[in-house]
């Protein structure tokens, strides 16, 4: 969850890409396409969402900058992430079973009348 380690990533990374352009003959260029800060999510959020899907399960960090990182900025929120086996992410291509899709939903649900309670 620290923004060093993240950002640390880069230095660790760089040597690697140098090295692989200069076997592969080729020029390569590292570059950061978007970042955001991280977003603390209100724990009165992050327990009524665990509470609706398993309580005891673990907590994800997730730099949600462009998804509930926005709202979270004037309301308070919270963020249910949905497995996706292809891994194909903000794109047409993205798939997610409708079984998981209704978890994360009716968790979605069950957390709103928890917190509106």
């Amino acid at each position: 969850p620290e923004a060093e380690t993240v950002e640390s990533w880069r230095d660790a990374v760089a040597p690697e890409v140098e090295r692989v352009a200069a076997a592969a003959g080729c020029a390569l260029d590292l570059r950061t396409a978007a970042w955001s800060p991280a977003t603390e999510f209100p724990a009165e959020v992050l327990d009524a969402l665990a509470n609706a899907l398993r309580p005891g399960a673990q907590r994800l960090v997730c730099y949600a900058g462009h998804d509930a990182g926005v709202i979270a900025a004037a309301r308070p929120a919270g963020m249910v992430l949905v497995r996706n086996e292809t891994g194909v992410s903000h794109s047409p291509d993205e798939q997610v079973s409708l079984e998981d899709a209704a978890t994360a939903a009716n968790a979605l649900v069950a957390a709103a009348q928890e917190l509106a309670s």
